[in-house]
């Protein structure tokens, strides 16, 4: 993995480790962690190895309902109001901080990885 992705992996995965990323080791899905167990993988690792790929939502599933922890929602309906046509990371950074923290808490692709191969499009886990 060049340097500057593994930078990048980095930093996004820190924003996402309160919120139990998942993480896909080859056909298991683990949990991103500060610890290794059987069913949690260190974070150092993920960043490490390109085996090991956070599973995440790409920003255009903010105007879809989504899953999360067993609750349908769309985030526009909620009263969050983003940019719907070409939403891009760089404008994230514009957004109110607790509007941010929530795109990490819903593990929302907020720094393009998945683009970038380095994640895996949650949508595309089960086909």
């Amino acid at each position: 993995m060049e340097k500057e992705n593994q930078r990048l992996l980095e930093i996004a995965l820190c924003s996402y480790l309160p919120y139990e990323l998942k993480i896909k080791v080859g056909t298991k899905i683990l949990e991103l962690s500060t610890s290794h167990t059987t069913s949690k993988i260190h974070i150092e690792m993920v960043c490490k190895k390109s085996i090991y790929k956070p599973i995440l939502r790409p920003l255009s599933d903010i105007c879809k309902f989504i899953n999360h922890n067993g609750e349908e929602m769309m985030l526009s309906l909620m009263g969050y109001e983003f940019p719907l046509e070409n939403l891009i990371s760089e404008e994230i950074l514009k957004m109110e901080y607790n509007t941010i923290n929530l795109l990490f808490e819903l593990h929302f692709d907020v720094f393009g990885l998945i683009e970038k191969g380095l994640a895996i499009d949650i949508n595309t886990l089960n086909k």
